[in-house]
C-alpha cells in the first residue's frame, strides 16, 4: 500500500509491504509533480492568436490573451429620466489589453478578467493597469450584462475565446460600475468617449496600476 502526505516542505510517500513494513521516501514538490505528470497526456487544442499563457487548473483551464492597442467603435447606453435609452456611438482609442478567461471543466465561461498594460514588452513582471471602462468591476472581472446570453455556453475549443473581447466592445457600455473613484480615468465614461471620441492615442497617463502580471495571474494580486 502507498500512502502520500502533503508536508509544509515536500511529499512524504509511505510504502508497506505485505509483510507490514514501511518504508519511506521524501520527494520536492517538483519531483512529485514529475512523478505524477511524466504519464499524464492532454491536448489544450487550438488556443487563440495572442495566448500569453495557459493553464490546467483543478476546476478546468485558464488562459490569458493580449490584444494590442487599437481604436475601435464603442456605444454608449444613457438611460434618460423617464427610462427611455439614448445610444450615442465613439470611436475611441484603446491600450493594449490583457485578458484573463476561465472555465469549468465542462469548458463552460465562468470569470472574465481584462487589464490595461502600456506599451512596453510584456514580461511576468509587467504592471497591470485597471481597465478604463464601465462594466468592469475594480478587481477587473468583467460584468457581462445581456451579453452574457451569447456566451452562456461551453466552447467547443479554447479557440473561441478570440471572439470574446469582440462581444464585449459591440455591447452598450453604461455607468452601472463606472465613478470618479474606482477603475477608470478620472472622469466618468460618457465624457470619456466624448473627450477622445476621433483620437488615436490613448492617454496613458491615466491608468491606474493593479498589480504585476504573474501575481494577477496566480490570484495573489486580488483586490
Amino acid at each position: 500500500m502507498t500512502t502520500i502526505h502533503l508536508e509544509s516542505y515536500g511529499v512524504r510517500v509511505e510504502l508497506q509491504d505485505e509483510n507490514n513494513k514501511k518504508q519511506y521516501r521524501y520527494l520536492s514538490p517538483n519531483k512529485f509533480k514529475e512523478l505524477v505528470l511524466r504519464d499524464t497526456k492532454f491536448d489544450s487544442g487550438l488556443l487563440p492568436v495572442g495566448t500569453l499563457s495557459y493553464q490546467r487548473t483543478g476546476s478546468g483551464e485558464k488562459i490569458a490573451l493580449l490584444r494590442p492597442d487599437q481604436v475601435v467603435k464603442v456605444k454608449y447606453n444613457n438611460n434618460k429620466v423617464d427610462g427611455a435609452p439614448v445610444v450615442f456611438d465613439f470611436q475611441v482609442p484603446l491600450p493594449p489589453l490583457v485578458w484573463i478567461y476561465e472555465v469549468n471543466s465542462n469548458r463552460l465561461l465562468y470569470s472574465t478578467k481584462v487589464f490595461a498594460i502600456g506599451k512596453e514588452t510584456i514580461t511576468d513582471n509587467t504592471m497591470l493597469y485597471n481597465a478604463p471602462f464601465s462594466n468592469v468591476h475594480p478587481n477587473g472581472e468583467v460584468c457581462w450584462g445581456t451579453a452574457g446570453n451569447l456566451i452562456d455556453k461551453p466552447f467547443k475549443s479554447l479557440h473561441g475565446m478570440s471572439n470574446l473581447p469582440r462581444i464585449f466592445f459591440l455591447s452598450p457600455f453604461n455607468e452601472d460600475l463606472f465613478n470618479n473613484d474606482s477603475n477608470g480615468p478620472g472622469t466618468r465614461m460618457l465624457n470619456w468617449f466624448k473627450a477622445y471620441d476621433g483620437k488615436q492615442e490613448f492617454p496613458y497617463s491615466e491608468l491606474k496600476p493593479y498589480g504585476i502580471l504573474s501575481e494577477v495571474l496566480h490570484g495573489k494580486a486580488n483586490r
